[in-house]
């Protein structure tokens, strides 16, 4: 099921993918033999460090945008399980204010 979060490009959350067993009961960490991998549709947005457990980690923010997050489980028999995080970074607070000018011309 696609989750999704929104936060500023100050932020940075954690976040766990669910192995489910055939009775929808959580593992707890990876099944034997799995592995799991994680990207993002656009690191410069949002990029995901996993920790140990294999299954959670943090997600980071960066510029101001709109990312995905897939998760996937590979099992030793070749099945692969698979979700998505939507992630929206906005702008955080504002801090201050300046001028932008062009190159002079001749009138």
């Amino acid at each position: 099921m696609p989750a999704n979060v929104t936060m500023n490009d100050k932020q940075h959350v954690s976040a766990s993918l669910t192995i489910l067993d055939e009775d929808g009961q959580p593992y707890s960490q990876l099944p034997s033999g799995a592995t799991s991998e994680f990207s993002s549709s656009d690191p410069t947005v949002a990029d995901f460090a996993v920790d140990s457990s294999g299954l959670s980690g943090d997600v980071s923010s960066g510029k101001v945008g709109s990312a995905i997050i897939t998760g996937r489980a590979r099992l030793p028999d070749g099945r692969v399980f698979e979700d998505t995080l939507a992630v929206s970074v906005v702008n955080s607070d504002p801090a201050g204010a300046s001028f932008t000018v062009g190159t002079p011309i001749a009138e």
